[in-house]
């Protein structure tokens, strides 16, 4: 009689978005309309990229993300629910030559929220970091376009350059159109939401 021994092997893999180390190796940021996305990380396995920004004495370790913004308006972030004492920032120009358009330290308790009034084309770096050198578990939660914190109970809507709409968070949204098309135009107003 014969006897064999099989094994069998089973690895779980899971793809996670990379945290950029510095401004020049950002990750994407996640961005929708309504917002809702959200993303975790660790500073703790990152270093100090030496891009401090000017509130919370921040100078520990970070993780940067990046987008250029498909709109004229305010996107939010925030760091609300992070395991440690957070500080967010963001900053427009290119790495190496960074300008802070944003920074807060304690929003949400010890975390943190911020509300960028972004320019259509021009490309952001968020800067995620602790308070002084203080570095742990985190949880990036995007706003949406134009839209208020995901930690808020608010509706708004949201007009895009084509000029739909999309109404976030429920509610009922009033659109009022004016054209100078002249007698007889037509016009299809269509309101969706997500």
């Amino acid at each position: 009689m014969y006897r064999f021994l099989f094994i069998l092997l089973v690895a779980s893999v899971a793809v996670l978005p990379a945290q950029g180390d510095t401004s020049a190796t950002a990750t994407p940021a996640p961005l929708t309309p309504c917002g809702g996305t959200v993303v975790s990380g660790d500073t703790s396995t990152m270093t100090a990229s030496g891009e401090n920004p000017s509130c919370g004495a921040s100078t520990g370790a970070d993780a940067w993300y990046e987008f250029t913004s498909p709109i004229t308006g305010t996107i939010n972030f925030d760091l609300c629910g992070s395991g440690f004492d957070t500080v967010l920032s963001a900053f427009d120009g290119t790495p190496g030559a960074l300008n802070e358009v944003v920074c807060n330290d304690d929003s949400c308790g010890l975390q943190s929220a911020i509300s960028i009034a972004a320019t259509m084309g021009t490309q952001y770096f968020i800067r995620v970091g602790g308070f002084g050198s203080g570095s742990g578990a985190y949880t990036l939660n995007e706003g949406g376009l134009g839209q208020p914190s995901p930690n808020t109970a608010e509706s708004s809507l949201f007009v895009n350059d084509t000029n739909a709409a999309t109404v976030c968070g429920g509610g009922i949204a009033t659109l009022s159109v004016s054209t100078s098309l002249g007698a007889g135009a037509l016009h299809d107003v269509g309101v969706s939401t997500a």
